[in-house]
């Protein structure tokens, strides 16, 4: 009896056991399982993660992009100003080139009117014209577009016979304002003195947009008709102006042009009234052409 009790136990027991191990089998089951979901959803997490970074690596790609095109459109606007700026300084040159046309024209045409008063000017008024009808036509910018050379050579054989005569004209009047004002030429304000006037004292010379130019911006000085410019190389070891190179400008604002690139260059003006002598200013400052 007792025998077959214990069997009975051990056979309840094993049946206890098996259900246990079945329950643990399940419950390993449902942990792989479960193991399995979570590794599924690590792989989406992954994959998810890699579309992020791609999409980031795209938005990236697009941000240079963008920044490429705003590097460009900055530099096109530079360009344009750039344009602009040429474009304002090129009608800034053809003013000031038509304002000299006009006014060697009325010294022009009021001398030949007068021409009894000034019998002996060291240029003919015939040759003056001529020259005057060459600056015109170099400035038609529809028969000579771009002819650079030719206006300022024009032009400079057209002042230099303007000063030759103004010259003659201020030692022939010697302060004669009737003589004077029949010449056509600009003359000195009443409550300016006739001789020469002071000494410039503003003189500002910086690089200009063209390679090889510089702009100036001159005091603008009563009872001034012209300016002259001189300029030589810094290391130069003249030191009158009148033997550097010199340039006649009848505004107080323009460009010069012809400098070599590289070099270091200094200055001096002066104002030009109804005197034919004039106080040169030299300027302080050296400029290093570009």
């Amino acid at each position: 009896m007792v025998f077959l009790f214990s069997n009975e136990i051990l056979s309840e027991r094993r049946g206890v056991l098996s259900e246990r191990r079945g329950v643990l089998s399940e419950r390993r089951g449902v942990l792989s399982e479960r193991r399995g979901v979570l590794s599924e959803r690590r792989g989406v997490l992954s994959e998810r993660r890699g579309v992020l970074s791609e999409r980031r690596g795209v938005l990236s790609e697009r941000r240079g992009v963008l920044s490429e095109r705003r590097g460009v459109l900055s530099e096109r606007r530079g360009v344009l100003s750039e344009r602009r700026g040429v474009l304002s300084e090129r009608r800034g040159v053809l003013e000031s080139e038509e304002r000299f046309l006009h006014a060697a024209g009325k010294i022009i045409d009021t001398m030949t009117a007068n021409a009894g008063l000034f019998p002996n000017s060291p240029v003919s008024l015939v040759q003056v014209k001529a020259e005057r009808d060459d600056y015109a036509k170099a400035l038609d910018s529809s028969a000579h577009a771009g002819k650079t050379g030719e206006i300022h050579q024009t032009r400079k054989a057209l002042e230099e016979s303007l000063q030759k005569n103004g010259n003659y004209v201020n030692e022939l009047a010697n302060g004669d304002e009737v003589i004077l004002e029949k010449s056509g030429y600009p003359m000195a304000k009443s409550h300016t003195k006739y001789g020469p006037l002071p000494p410039l004292q503003k003189a500002v010379f910086k690089n200009g947009a063209v390679s090889g130019s510089i702009e100036f911006d001159l005091e603008a000085m009563d009872g001034c008709f012209g300016y002259l410019i001189s300029s030589t190389l810094a290391n130069s070891a003249e030191a009158d102006p009148r033997r550097w190179q010199t340039d006649w400008h009848s505004t107080h604002r323009g460009m010069l042009k012809g400098f070599e690139r590289g070099k270091e260059y200094k200055f001096a003006v002066a104002a030009v009234g109804a005197s034919a002598e004039v106080e040169w200013l030299i300027v302080g400052s050296t400029l290093f052409v570009n």
